[in-house]
């Protein structure tokens, strides 16, 4: 930490339970913009941002940090340490930033924000204060789900249920699914919820897709209400069904098996893309009641979503208590990602494999101080796959003794849970070369076996970079210079010729910035291969 300032603001409570920003700073100390640092920090931590965990090329991303370390050094004559006053304050979950310029800059002009996040634990010493801090992503393992049946219905009323559908979760859709189950919520009404959260897009809805079916075989639609409390009055005819855009469906008459649907969630019918279907999931978070964290659409970065090349339908079926983290993560699937900023914003992107225009330029005679290359972890050995095998177009309900009246294609459909597309391998194929199976929740049979998903197979070679990783640290005298880098840049990779790498147009999927060293390592992929 020789020739940078680093600035941290950390939100609390203080004794009296007020609200107060503290604010540090390495030696020698700093004020500007009205504002005074006092100089303990010893260790300013680092960030570890990656899109995808593991050196994989699929998967979850991670944002981590490690810890940030104040000075609580005493002097023989005091009683008390410098920072021993912390003790009593209160931390968990309150907001840390951290701004970094040159020792001689004017805050806030030449102070850029580092990273935000919140603190997860708090260590007093003898001698140093920790800060273990967790990065917004934390923020997304909350539960998203439909509420619960409350089981209080009064015959022939009512959408909660009886007493043995107290407390059931209610399920929900995300954009457009197949074959759904629902849950029986009036018995004396015959009215099923379908997605009370989301609703269900009707018949009346261009594109709806909706479509009822029990034991296999499709029910006419009598017709389509606004709302639930019409299901209650006027007339299903037997044999068909009426729908409410509130998420619900009514029978005319006693089904013969398993009631299921397809279709969209209401006002998806047209939209049922990440791009859409993600900011939706942040609305819908926003308004968990008892809710204590800050507003979840504030972190969508929508101008990212333009990035987002992938504009096939999604959907998920919602039964529990799945965290938004594992939703993003689901709709993004195969070659999206998202990530957060070091200004506490999501980002979502889709891989490219051409376009890609460089913002960073290493190389080995420059500003390389070290360098590796290592196969991926996607399979074993991070030898290319023997073939990529997308799993997609879910089943929801698979079903197996069917009425005889259902069609072929749709009774040689419903006994499988998924359909599969393989991409086979040509050219080289290692002796242990193993399948990667990667499953989306892609929608329709011709959705997730376009030539867009062939990210992950390449005609193979003994050695084949599309499945390397170059792993890079840059001098500390062009950090600066590339501390702007983030993951899903793009930056060329000079080694010389070295590998084959001369100049070649490669992407971020992970950074490390090492604040304490001033030093930055990126984890670098090959889109194009050779």
């Amino acid at each position: 930490m020789t020739g940078y300032q680093f600035l941290l603001e950390i939100d609390a409570l203080n004794e009296l339970n007020s609200p107060v920003t503290l604010r540090y700073c390495c030696q020698p100390g700093f004020s500007g913009g009205g504002y005074t640092w006092e100089p303990r920090i010893v260790d300013p931590g680092l960030l570890q941002t990656t899109l995808f965990s593991g050196d994989k090329l699929t998967g979850k991303s991670s944002y981590s940090f490690g810890e940030v370390v104040l000075g609580n050094f005493k002097d023989v004559s005091d009683v008390t340490g410098p920072t021993d006053y912390l003790n009593g304050y209160k931390f968990y979950g309150r907001a840390v930033r951290m701004y970094m310029g040159p020792m001689a800059a004017t805050y806030p002009a030449d102070f850029p924000l580092q990273y935000s996040g919140i603190v997860e634990n708090f260590t007093v010493g003898d001698d140093t204060v920790q800060f273990t801090i967790r990065g917004r992503q934390g923020e997304l393992g909350i539960a998203l789900n439909g509420g619960t049946f409350a089981g209080d219905n009064v015959a022939p009323n009512g959408f909660e249920g009886d007493a043995n559908l107290k407390g059931v979760t209610k399920q929900f859709i995300l954009g457009r699914v197949f074959n759904a189950p629902v849950q029986l919520c009036n018995a004396s009404k015959l009215i099923y919820a379908a997605s009370p959260l989301t609703g269900l897009a009707t018949l009346d809805q261009l594109n709806s897709g909706l479509r009822v079916f029990d034991n296999g075989v499709e029910l006419f639609c009598t017709g389509s209400v606004s709302a639930k409390e019409s299901l209650l009055t006027g007339t299903t005819n037997p044999g068909e069904y009426r729908a409410s855009s509130d998420g619900y469906i009514q029978l005319g008459s006693t089904p013969v098996g398993q009631i299921t649907f397809s279709g969209a969630a209401n006002g998806y019918a047209l939209n049922s893309r990440p791009v859409n279907i993600i900011p939706q999931i942040f609305t819908l978070a926003d308004a968990v009641p008892g809710r204590t964290h800050s507003n979840f659409s504030d972190m969508v970065d929508a101008s990212s979503f333009s990035g987002f090349a992938d504009t096939f339908e999604r959907g998920l079926l919602v039964t529990g208590n799945t965290t938004i983290s594992d939703m993003l993560d689901k709709l993004v699937a195969p070659c999206g990602y998202w990530y957060f900023t070091p200004a506490g914003q999501i980002r979502v992107k889709t891989i490219a494999l051409s376009g890609l225009t460089p913002v960073y330029a290493a190389s080995g005679a420059t500003n390389i101080s070290a360098f590796s290359i290592r196969g991926t972890t996607d399979t074993k050995g991070g030898v290319p796959a023997k073939s990529v095998i997308l799993k997609g177009a879910r089943n929801y309900t698979v079903q197996a003794n069917l009425s005889t009246h259902v069609e072929a294609p749709r009774a040689a459909r419903l006994p499988l849970d998924w359909l599969k597309y393989s991409i086979p391998a040509t050219g080289f194929i290692f002796p242990l070369s193993e399948d990667l199976e990667i499953e989306t929740v892609l929608h329709g049979s011709t959705n997730f076996n376009s030539g867009a998903y062939d990210l992950h197979t390449t005609t193979r070679e003994m050695f084949c970079k599309k499945h390397t990783l170059a792993l890079i640290n840059i001098l500390p005298l062009d950090f600066l210079n590339a501390l702007p880098v983030q993951p899903g840049d793009a930056v060329t990779l000079d080694l010389a010729g070295r590998f084959g790498y001369s100049g070649n147009t490669v992407l971020v999927i992970g950074k490390t910035v090492n604040y304490v060293d001033e030093t930055v390592s990126f984890v670098l992929w090959d889109v194009t291969g050779v």
